[in-house]
């Protein structure tokens, strides 16, 4: 009788164990290929040549055009209107080039000519996250991407 009652219990938590281990992880974790398309979003907070002070930048449109699931990395570009640069005084529209990867942990990683940005997937089509720059421009922005298409 014990040992049936043993055996009971030891399927019972083997069962238990393999649900909260399906749900770990892999929900949270998007594919490279999935991020492929536009993204919108305006980035904020401090930032500056000198002393920093609090910015708002312009609108900044990410298009990921290519994305390879096996080494869950991707490539695209960072673009900023010429209409947009023209109303936040940036001295020419932005059309930067841009690579990242999805980690295992889930977080989206991109480096691009001004900087690096970290993400992280919030709902369905936006990812959170932040825009770190070094050098003489040194800048740490938050920003919301949302899907466009």
């Amino acid at each position: 009788m014990l040992k049936v009652k043993t055996q009971g219990i030891v399927m019972f938590l083997l069962a238990v164990s393999a649900l909260a281990l399906g749900g770990c992880g892999s929900a949270d974790v998007p594919s490279a290929s999935s991020l492929v398309g536009s993204w919108t979003g305006t980035p904020a907070g401090y930032g500056g040549e000198g002393e920093p002070k609090m910015e708002i930048g312009p609108p900044e449109i990410f298009i990921i055009k290519v994305a390879d699931d096996a080494t869950r990395s991707f490539a695209g570009k960072m673009v900023v209107s010429e209409a947009d640069a023209k109303k936040y005084g940036i001295p020419q529209p932005m059309n930067y080039r841009f690579v990242g990867e999805v980690t295992p942990w889930g977080e989206i990683e991109i480096e691009g000519e001004d900087g690096h940005w970290t993400l992280r997937p919030d709902g369905d089509d936006k990812l959170v996250g932040s825009f770190l720059e070094a050098g003489r421009d040194l800048s740490a922005k938050s920003i919301t991407l949302t899907r466009v298409n």
